[in-house]
């Protein structure tokens, strides 16, 4: 079987910057202290998720959108990892929509958790799990294929944990207030390969899908 290949097209570099704006500056120059100081990552990303997210609400529920990510996060800890691991994947469920959807940037995070300049095991994952296309990049069907294959190809147990979990919390939203659009997302939830997360990851995503399908009257497999 062949892997599947990431299209290699230019897309958004700006987020590689650092955030320019003062305010937002002396946001991250926070965060950085925080963790000079000992504070733990987690709590680290959990309070720039809250932080970046502020002003957000989730679609349908009109709830802070950092619910969200709380949500993933508390799946992806209760998963069984080695402490290194759970740190990591800890804080990417928190962190795992800041670079796609804030002004918050790969290079502030990096700045913030990794002060040699490298990414890291968190902000590997981050820039991993999001999403670099816009519109202006092809259409939605197009966008998710090539997300989809860079998470495939490229990610490990900690993306591929993320992400399962994220389409999880995700599908139980979409499917209870959104049915037309959820037969969408149920199509491109099953086009991810995530053969590294978890068994408990996979399974429970697997259950949600089910779960959905049954609800909307697609075929259960």
């Amino acid at each position: 079987m062949t892997k599947p290949t990431v299209d290699v097209r230019p897309v958004r570099v700006t987020n590689r910057r650092p955030s320019e704006d003062p305010i937002h500056r002396a946001t991250v120059s926070q965060w950085v202290w925080a963790i000079r100081e000992g504070v733990p990552p987690v709590r680290v990303a959990r309070a720039i998720a809250q932080y970046a997210h502020k002003d957000q609400k989730r679609r349908y529920t009109d709830t802070p959108y950092w619910w969200h990510p709380a949500a993933v996060a508390g799946m992806v800890d209760a998963l069984d990892w080695s402490a290194e691991a759970r740190e990591a994947a800890v804080s990417a469920a928190w962190l795992h929509d800041v670079v796609e959807d804030t002004w918050v940037t790969l290079a502030d995070l990096i700045h913030v958790f990794h002060r040699d300049g490298t990414e890291g095991p968190i902000v590997q994952a981050v820039r991993l799990l999001t999403d670099p296309h816009t519109p202006e990049h092809g259409n939605r069907e197009w966008r998710k294929r090539q997300y989809q294959q860079q998470v495939a190809r490229l990610g490990g147990p900690v993306v591929h944990a993320v992400k399962a979990l994220d389409l999880v919390d995700n599908l139980r939203s979409i499917a209870l207030y959104d049915t037309r659009f959820a037969r969408v997302f149920v199509e491109e939830a099953e086009g991810y390969v995530l053969d590294h997360a978890p068994w408990e990851a996979q399974n429970l995503l697997r259950k949600e899908l089910e779960a959905a399908k049954e609800a909307l009257g697609l075929e259960v497999a």
